[in-house]
């Protein structure tokens, strides 16, 4: 997930009504909401940027949506894209809380805006790209509701992450493994076949049938198109060849844990606060979750990773397997974003969210997991609902001013 700054938002208001915005496609109509903060802000929810991609529009590039007639309603939450639900710990919120709330429909391709009132001319504008791995999440969550932040980025990781893009024979072949899970033709001499079933099946169905192997794991991500992308995010990076601009990246304190709960909920027991790894454990667990590392590669890392000075203690062996998934899934790659934007001599600036929430519903071992700092960017704790702290309302506060003044400058 991140945030992108967009230089400015141009809007024509209809003199009758301020709530109704002429677009380029058409005529909007949005909606003024009331913030925890008391304070107002026009809303307009569900404006399509691009044409439903369904039946024959389905696997393949975007085409840009029609202009509409009479005046678009954009005061409904919009669909979320087809996916599946996490029901692996049953109702515990802290993994619920990333469930789609909005009816699954492949026709999601939706914004949706947040203004304050007064309206700005010529504002910055934030653009929030929401997380789940392109395989879940929605930009519906409560947890992302602009009105807060209205008034008032990479974040963990980045392109060059490994789970984050693959050449286009990897992607085939992805998609092939899909279509014969799915019962469909898998020949990759006849892609053709494969596609016309593909398009033709059920979208839960298809979801359903997608495979996840490793901890930080995702079947179908952005590939080299050759169009939007012509080379991958490393290569642009060592040749410079990127936009040249200030940026802002950063990470948290335990960005492993959320995932590794998932894959070895055995010996990381999410529903217990006592949780301990043995030396013996932390050096299996190490191979098991590299599986494609030579074991020259595992001892390095088991070597990298280990406190030489407290080999036995049991709570730094569980926070070191943290560690290495949370450095090679995300860390590692904002370090190296914000050093090679540094190099070609642009403005960089990070940050390291050390803060655990005092509303957290995880335990209190899994410290400060990754996208906790989700919910102060958003100003959540200004929402007396929540139940943060003082400290925590004026830390939102202050990490707000800190993204808008970013954006603006």
């Amino acid at each position: 997930y991140c945030l992108v700054l967009v230089n400015g938002l141009s809007y024509y208001e209809e003199a009758s009504d301020p709530l109704i915005v002429k677009t380029s496609k058409g005529l909007v109509r949005g909606i003024t909401l009331t913030a925890a903060t008391g304070k107002q802000v026009d809303t307009f929810l569900g404006i399509p940027y691009a044409k439903p991609p369904v039946r024959e529009y389905r696997f393949r590039h975007p085409k840009p949506i029609d202009r509409w007639e009479g005046v678009f309603n954009a005061t409904k939450l919009p669909n979320s894209c087809v996916q599946t639900l996490d029901e692996f710990f049953g109702d515990f919120r802290g993994s619920t809380m990333w469930n789609a709330n909005t009816k699954l429909d492949e026709d999601c391709l939706k914004l949706n805006i947040w203004v304050p009132k007064p309206r700005p001319k010529d504002a910055a504008v934030l653009l929030w790209i929401y997380g789940g791995g392109f395989a879940t999440g929605t930009s519906t969550l409560e947890i992302y509701d602009g009105k807060i932040l209205a008034q008032a980025i990479l974040q963990s990781g980045g392109p060059t992450c490994p789970w984050a893009m693959v050449d286009r024979e990897e992607a085939k072949m992805r998609g092939l493994r899909l279509a014969e899970a799915a019962g469909c033709p898998h020949d990759p001499e006849n892609l053709d076949a494969t596609m016309e079933c593909l398009r033709k099946k059920d979208a839960k169905e298809l979801v359903e049938k997608e495979v996840f192997n490793g901890v930080v794991d995702f079947m179908f991500v952005p590939i080299m198109d050759g169009a939007f992308f012509d080379e991958t995010p490393q290569q642009s990076l060592l040749t410079k060849n990127f936009k040249k601009t200030k940026i802002m990246t950063g990470c948290n304190l335990e960005e492993g844990f959320y995932f590794l709960v998932y894959y070895l909920p055995s010996l990381l027991n999410a529903s217990t606060e006592d949780v301990y790894v043995s030396r013996e454990d932390f050096v299996r667990t190490i191979r098991d979750i590299n599986p494609y590392v030579s074991k020259i590669g595992q001892d390095a890392i088991i070597f990298e990773y280990t406190d030489w000075v407290n080999v036995e203690d049991k709570i730094k062996n569980r926070d070191a397997i943290d560690k290495a998934v949370g450095d090679f899934a995300f860390s590692c790659h904002a370090i190296e974003i914000a050093y090679r934007y540094a190099l070609s001599g642009q403005d960089v600036y990070s940050y390291y969210f050390t803060h655990r929430s005092s509303v957290s519903p995880w335990p209190q071992w899994m410290g400060v997991l990754h996208a906790d700092e989700i919910n102060f960017i958003f100003g959540e704790p200004l929402d007396p609902r929540f139940g943060y702290n003082a400290a925590e309302i004026e830390l939102s506060k202050r990490m707000m001013r800190y993204w808008a003044n970013f954006a603006k400058t």
